[in-house]
């Protein structure tokens, strides 16, 4: 009976590493589950700390949130603190769009609105955060970044502020939870984004994994000069990763918060998506090379497991039936990952999300070789990839801190 034989033991292995690979993705969902409790009552015995606050926003162009988006940063439930908008210049939609909304709207939040102007030797995302920070001054003692295609809550600022200026962190960070809009909660593709970015939010929360994400970052202005943040973004692209680099190098603690996973509306197609994560992993393989091999190595082991599984089995190669095993093993374990996701969801958000994450789910439980194999595309395409195209300016990456850019649309 060549269904019992044993299977080349390359194969066994390799289905054997398969099987350890799921499980423990869906034990690391289950542990940040977990955590959630845990930082909760440990943010709860934090003294309360609110000082002045500046939240600097780079911003480019209008999307269908964009009022959404502004009027959660107005209406932070946060004692004193300002709005510092930025953009490249008075031709950019933004800058109409802010100025009209902030007109017909009656908010005591103090705000500001700046043209950056063109960068010339670095992101044009760093460029313009870069003139934010110029704009500070001495009462604002706390610094915050945030994108403005995230839709905070109103608790959010202060969840970022509290655990700062007790010693307890130098910085306090969240992260991105793509909830499908409205318009694309039975998209395919919309639903694969929201899928591989829960997949990386699941995996921050120990301090040796976290990284700051600038759409949600927070520090005090003094240990802005002290870790030189200005510095480490010269001539750079990534404002996330060279804001953790030069936090880490002090030996000083970021902490991650899952209450500032901030929900932000998504809708994609399979080119839009492919380009996006791409280019996610283009930064992170000039930036953070060590940290690409993650994905890449876990993805592509994920989908060498699913078809040599499926291979053996369809060819019934002398013992399939150990791949059908392993086959069973690891779709159950991806159900149970998907299902454990669908709780963090809960616990963060309550129900608020989950009409719009219904196909997500579905794909998550039933379809994971599908987008896991996406996923793994999308990272072996930025492999030693240099030129980046990012809301229309294409950038030639030298070094982290030396770059052109040689085309803008």
């Amino acid at each position: 009976d060549f269904s019992h034989a044993p299977l080349p033991l390359s194969i066994l292995w390799l289905l054997l590493f398969w099987i350890i690979l799921s499980l423990a993705s869906w034990l690391n969902v289950r542990q940040f589950r977990k955590r959630i409790p845990r930082w909760d009552r440990r943010f709860s015995q934090l003294e309360p700390n609110s000082p002045p606050a500046a939240v600097i926003i780079p911003i480019k162009n209008v999307d269908p949130q964009f009022t959404h988006h502004i009027d959660a940063l107005l209406t932070q439930d946060y004692p004193q603190y300002r709005l510092i908008f930025v953009v490249e210049s008075e031709s950019d939609p933004a800058h109409t769009a802010i100025q009209s909304h902030l007109a017909s709207t009656s908010t005591k939040t103090p705000t500001t609105l700046l043209i950056a102007g063109q960068a010339q030797n670095q992101g044009q995302k760093v460029h313009n955060l870069l003139s934010g920070v110029k704009n500070l001054t001495p009462d604002d003692t706390i610094v915050v970044f945030a994108d403005a295609d995230a839709i905070p809550d109103d608790q959010w600022l202060t969840r970022l502020a509290k655990p700062l200026n007790q010693e307890y962190a130098a910085a306090t960070t969240g992260y991105r939870w793509l909830i499908p809009a409205d318009s694309h909660k039975n998209s395919i593709p919309t639903a694969f984004a929201s899928i591989l970015n829960a997949s990386v939010a699941t995996l921050l929360g120990h301090d040796t994994r976290t990284h700051a994400w600038g759409g949600s970052t927070a520090l005090l202005q003094s240990t802005l000069h002290e870790v030189d943040l200005p510095q480490a973004w010269q001539g750079s692209l990534s404002d996330d990763y060279q804001f953790t680099s030069a936090v880490k190098t002090t030996k000083k603690r970021i902490l991650f918060l899952p209450r500032c996973l901030v929900a932000s509306p998504v809708q994609h197609t399979f080119r839009s998506l492919f380009e996006f994560a791409r280019r996610q992993y283009l930064v992170t393989w000039n930036y953070a090379p060590l940290l690409w091999w993650l994905p890449f190595l876990t993805t592509g082991l994920y989908t060498a497991g699913f078809i040599s599984a499926l291979l053996a089995i369809i060819l019934q190669i002398p013992g399939w039936s150990w791949a059908l095993v392993a086959l069973l093993t690891v779709f159950t374990t991806d159900f149970l990952r998907a299902n454990t996701r669908k709780a963090v969801i809960t616990d963060l958000y309550s129900d608020t999300h989950l009409p719009n994450l219904k196909l997500t789910f579905f794909l998550e439980r039933f379809a994971t070789p599908l987008w896991m194999m996406f996923h793994f595309l999308t990272v072996a395409a930025a492999f030693a990839g240099r030129t980046i195209t990012w809301a229309k300016i294409t950038y030639k990456i030298k070094s982290p801190q030396n770059l052109t850019i040689t085309h803008r649309q």
